[in-house]
């Protein structure tokens, strides 16, 4: 995550594609060593042409069943790591028009955001969300990072900049 100000009326948070494209080779090594495990262990064997089989691999029901889903519950993580390698992210503050933009998307007005909100992950202080809840009660995710100390200091200069308060839930 970089923050800057192009200006002083103008706070910008991007995020670095190098930590996305990090995150997309530890996503892969992480999925690629689960499923080198998982095969290896046994519970996929190779069918033999003498036995008929049109699949390369015959799966034999055991308890590891569910754990080829595993990587199913990555996949949100890796679809943001490649959206930010493509496209970026960025998320501006412009104090001159008072609107907060994603990506040059509006999201809100500044009069419209009744109080910044950052909220743990998973029970645990390793991750962080940075939300904006607005007037009408939608909740706009703004940011998430594992940079605690980071975050903590961006929440309280965007909520500075547009004079909301920052609640900090577990």
């Amino acid at each position: 995550m970089r923050v800057h100000r192009p200006n002083p009326q103008v706070l910008v948070i991007a995020e670095r594609r190098l930590s996305a494209l990090l995150g997309l080779v530890v996503w892969t090594g992480m999925v690629s060593v689960f499923y080198y495990t998982f095969l290896d262990s046994g519970d996929f064997m190779p069918v033999s042409a003498s036995e008929g089989g049109a699949t390369p691999w015959k799966f034999e029901v055991g308890g590891n069943t569910l754990f080829l889903l595993f990587p199913v519950f990555l996949a949100p993580s890796l679809l943001r790591c490649l959206r930010v390698l493509a496209v970026g992210e960025e998320l501006t503050f412009d104090d001159e028009s008072r609107m907060v933009s994603k990506n040059r998307v509006r999201v809100a007005a500044f009069g419209e955001v009744k109080y910044l909100q950052l909220k743990t992950l998973n029970g645990t202080c390793e991750e962080l969300m940075l939300c904006a809840l607005l007037t009408d009660g939608t909740r706009v995710t703004l940011h998430t990072s594992g940079a605690v100390a980071e975050m903590v200091a961006v929440a309280d200069e965007i909520g500075k900049l547009l004079q909301v308060e920052v609640v900090r839930e577990a």
